[in-house]
């Protein structure tokens, strides 16, 4: 038995110190392993040391092919504005504040309440000074909205005599077919709307027109001169649409509000008054006769004799007789596709008749309103002060209020 654990105890006592044997080799592997450690792979670290100073996190700006962004400021907001200016120009955006917005369809600048809505003014731009602005007055269903339609920049990609007579469509709303008999008109107060080529167009509510009797006579024709007063006062051109030959209660009126329109800059001698284009709509033949038209520019040289409105189209040269000079006239004929045959005056179609209106219209000279030198360059921001002052001048317009009384007075003795 004792020979047994002798040799029990014996062969325990090889296996451990083969085991330890075993880890002494691999020690001396890995120490001659260290002598190779240059050949050997060593672990890669990813992560980067924290460093004291903090680092700035890159920007990535999206911006359109060809902007060298290269040379931006570290600030988002300076970078922006600088891809802003590189791509619409300078004179569009001077910096992330003053970036001009873009109507996409007329908005009321003078609500249905004659309120100036000062929401309107801010689609303005602060920097430019190449705007042109025209208004429109006329009666009910003479046109007005159509004609302002046909000065838009959509005219050159669709076919204008069937888009803006046939469809009845375009930037303004105008009246359908099935609404020329109804008694409320289809724009009320004044709207605007600006072009691509930042053109302004106002559009404004019919004169001479008391739908439904919503108004007595006397606040109904005092709205009109509020109107009038400010189209004459704020426009580069003033375009006058009748369906008759003449309109002499509109005539009026429109002589009228030019002696009430007040004078805002006392500093100057030089008022601006705008330039009046006068639009003869639906008409027939005998009315692009010469001896019609002869007539016509006769009478509106009389009925205007004293006015300071510019009727005359283009700038009159120094030392020229107005009466050898023509009236800024336009004769535009009934357009109805049920007709084959149509008038146009000597035109070939009505396309060429929308030509020649457009090219009378935006030929028309465009001064500044305001001359003065301390006021530098006329923007449009300087146009949308006039605006607002002009619409608050009708609060102290002593002559508004004395026509007021008047006629309070004269519609009391009549009933």
């Amino acid at each position: 038995m004792s020979e047994k654990r002798s040799k029990k105890y014996n062969n325990l006592k090889e296996s451990k110190k083969a085991i330890v044997l075993a880890k002494k080799e691999e020690k001396d592997d890995e120490q001659s392993a260290g002598d190779h450690s240059h050949k050997s792979d060593q672990p890669k670290l990813l992560t980067k040391p924290k460093t004291c100073e903090t680092q700035s996190v890159p920007i990535t700006i999206a911006a359109r092919e060809g902007i060298d962004t290269s040379n931006l400021q570290s600030s988002p907001t300076q970078k922006s504005v600088a891809i802003t200016k590189e791509i619409f120009g300078p004179s569009v955006v001077e910096h992330a504040t003053q970036k001009t917005l873009n109507l996409l369809q007329p908005i009321d600048i003078v609500t249905n309440h004659y309120h100036l809505n000062s929401t309107a003014l801010t689609y303005l731009s602060e920097s430019n000074d190449n705007f042109f602005v025209v208004g429109i007055i006329g009666c009910q269903g003479t046109g007005k909205s159509t004609f302002l339609n046909l000065l838009s920049s959509k005219v050159k990609e669709v076919d204008p005599s069937t888009f803006y007579f046939k469809e009845k469509k375009g930037t303004f709303r105008t009246q359908q077919t099935d609404q020329s008999f109804s008694a409320g008109p289809t724009t009320e107060g004044i709207q605007m709307f600006i072009t691509c080529n930042r053109t302004i167009l106002l559009d404004c509510s019919p004169v001479l027109c008391n739908p439904y009797l919503k108004k007595d006579s006397v606040q109904n024709e005092i709205d009109d001169l509020k109107m009038l007063i400010f189209l004459i006062s704020v426009c580069h051109l003033l375009v006058v649409v009748q369906d008759e030959l003449v309109n002499i209660n509109l005539l009026r009126l429109l002589q009228c509000a030019e002696m009430m329109k007040p004078n805002l800059d006392k500093e100057t001698t030089e008022e601006h008054y705008p330039h009046v284009m006068f639009v003869k709509n639906m008409s027939d033949l005998r009315n692009f006769s010469l001896d019609a038209k002869s007539q016509v520019d006769e009478m509106y040289k009389r009925f205007f004799q004293l006015s300071k409105l510019k009727i005359y189209p283009g700038v009159l040269a120094e030392g020229q007789d107005k009466c050898a000079k023509s009236v800024n006239y336009f004769v535009f004929p009934k357009v109805d596709f049920k007709r084959k045959k149509m008038c146009f005056g000597g035109y070939n179609d009505t396309n060429t008749l929308i030509e020649e209106f457009r090219r009378r219209v935006f030929m028309s000279p465009k001064k500044p309103m305001q001359i003065l030198p301390q006021q530098g360059i006329f923007t449009e921001k300087s146009w949308s002060t006039l605006v607002t002052n002009v619409w608050e001048s009708h609060k102290n317009n002593y002559f508004l209020r004395k026509y007021e009384t008047f006629k309070e007075k004269e519609w009391s003795t009549t009933r």
